[in-house]
């Protein structure tokens, strides 16, 4: 796959250019470098809105929360899934679809996927 500005794969710890070197040029201003654990990778805010502006966002997944009281948004990025987190860590819940639909929509993405159970 080819990359160019404003294109960008993400591959591990860093991005890939067109001959998948790494080109620090590449990484959009504001991106943190992603953390990643045994089977998971942690995405807050700050880093959800440089993927959404560099196209790499797979799909979004707005997800009802065990207890039924609230919504966690899943982000795929390529074949890996993670929550969104609070900055403070843990997944961020939100109270309602309006509230995932008006962060979805601030990102300007159109659309998500509503999953009413695990």
């Amino acid at each position: 796959m080819t990359c160019h500005r404003g294109q960008l794969r993400l591959v591990g710890w860093f991005v890939a250019g067109t001959e998948g070197r790494y080109d620090p040029g590449l990484i959009p201003t504001g991106i943190r470098p992603l953390s990643f654990g045994t089977t998971s990778m942690r995405i807050q805010e700050p880093t959800l809105r440089a993927l959404a502006a560099a196209g790499s966002i797979s799909e979004l997944v707005a997800q009802r929360v065990e207890s039924g009281d609230g919504w966690v948004l899943l982000v795929r990025v390529g074949t890996i899934d993670a929550p969104l987190e609070k900055q403070r860590g843990g997944s961020r819940v939100f109270r309602s679809l309006d509230a995932v639909a008006g962060l979805v929509d601030s990102l300007g993405l159109i659309e998500f996927v509503v999953k009413l159970r695990a």
